[in-house]
């Protein structure tokens, strides 16, 4: 499944080490995005949530120096994926392509 989104911001990169062996078990950056195909929804019925609420997804470290390249906001294409998260099948970005990185 292939869609456009507006990537908001990023947060600076973060480090979670595993308490036993003190070595990094993961490390990214974490990204809000809104999908930019629509953009009027005014009220979700079931959280009560009013407006358009950003999405969050975890990326790779090195997708923070990128968009410090390329500036925020940007719209991006975005190739999602199905994995497995605490039991449940949840989707994620598998591939991500700025639409216009000459941006600065």
């Amino acid at each position: 499944m292939e869609e456009k989104i507006i990537v908001l911001s990023v947060g600076k990169p973060w480090a979670i080490k595993d308490e036993k062996t003190d070595k990094i078990s993961m490390e990214g950056c974490s990204m809000w995005y809104l999908p930019a195909s629509d953009l009027t929804k005014t009220e979700d019925v079931d959280s009560g949530v009013i407006g358009v609420q950003p999405l969050k997804e975890s990326m790779g470290v090195s997708f923070y120096e990128v968009v410090k390249k390329i500036g925020l906001p940007a719209v991006a294409n975005v190739t999602y994926g199905m994995k497995n998260s605490g039991g449940k099948q949840v989707l994620y970005i598998k591939g991500l392509d700025f639409v216009n990185e000459d941006k600065k």
